[in-house]
């Protein structure tokens, strides 16, 4: 019994040693991705045909935490991934080792395009349609933070959705 309890302490320890990994990266990711946040934020009004507003100082801050941990989300997802194999590793045989290492990229890779697909095909048509709802009925204002939040809400399902094969 004393082998067992042994056993599971060192799995939470390893465990806990791959989660600071992840940490450690989303936390790289998100310093990076805040010292560009402006020119994410940039690249992402630049075709919006009207301008956002914010109510208070803290909405610009709001607004570049969501998108910098949007940014260090997916930067981390090949890290997370790689951390959970590294953690499973030892149970798998040899030849369940290398099959399981090619799903690293993939997941990666699945994410970006599931994002992409959510951004460039979701987010118009859906955004579109809203605002024909308000044709001449409404003025349309949009708050930074609403904006941004709808765009997430609209996009990073489709990015997790996407991966969904691999993890199955």
């Amino acid at each position: 019994m004393k082998n067992h309890d042994m056993a599971l302490i060192g799995h939470f320890e390893e465990l806990r040693k791959r989660l600071i990994f992840v940490l450690g990266t989303f936390i790289l990711f998100f310093i990076v991705s805040f010292i560009y946040v402006q020119d994410i934020y940039q690249w992402l009004v630049k075709d919006l045909e009207v301008k956002l507003a914010i109510l208070g100082p803290s909405d610009i801050l709001w607004v570049y935490m969501i998108l910098s941990s949007v940014a260090a989300i997916a930067g981390t997802i090949p890290m997370a991934a790689y951390q959970t194999w590294l953690f499973v590793r030892p149970a798998l045989k040899e030849s369940e080792r290398k099959v399981t290492l090619a799903y690293i990229p993939a997941l990666f890779l699945l994410f970006i395009i599931g994002i992409c697909f959510g951004y460039f095909v979701i987010f118009p048509t859906v955004f579109q349609f809203l605002l024909s709802m308000s044709e001449e009925m409404f003025m349309t204002f949009f708050t930074t933070e609403k904006y941004f939040m709808f765009l997430i809400h609209m996009t990073l399902p489709f990015g997790f959705l996407f991966e969904l094969p691999v993890i199955i």
